[in-house]
């Protein structure tokens, strides 16, 4: 009966060798898979990093253009409200002028008609 209790004793040490040895790789592949993930997680926030880099720096180079369009924008608005104003004033003047220098011609028949009852 010994013999079987050393047995069991024995066997009892190699499931717990072999249940420390499946731990010890199961940590192991955590560990791994972890630092696996860290890399490939600062891989990935280096990309974005640069890709958000590039587009400050598009957008940087990019403001002289932006710049020099807004004020030809301006100078071509300016240069519309000036041709406005312009116009306005002839169509004033235009309608001032044709307003007060009507040309009033009677007509005979119609100068007959008025002689001819007044």
């Amino acid at each position: 009966m010994s013999e079987k209790l050393d047995e069991v004793l024995l066997a009892e040490k190699e499931a717990k060798k072999r249940i420390d040895l499946i731990l010890k790789e199961k940590e192991d592949m955590l560990k791994f898979a972890k630092e696996k993930a860290k890399k490939e997680l600062r891989s990935h926030e280096d990309e974005l990093r640069k890709v958000t880099n590039d587009k400050i720096t598009d957008l940087l180079s990019n403001k002289s253009t932006l710049i020099e369009v807004e004020e030809r924008t301006k100078n071509d608005l300016k240069m519309i409200d000036n041709l406005a104003s312009k116009n306005q004033n002839d169509v004033i003047n235009f309608l001032y002028k044709t307003v007060i220098s009507v040309d009033i011609v009677i007509p005979d028949v119609v100068k007959e008609n008025f002689e001819q009852n007044y």
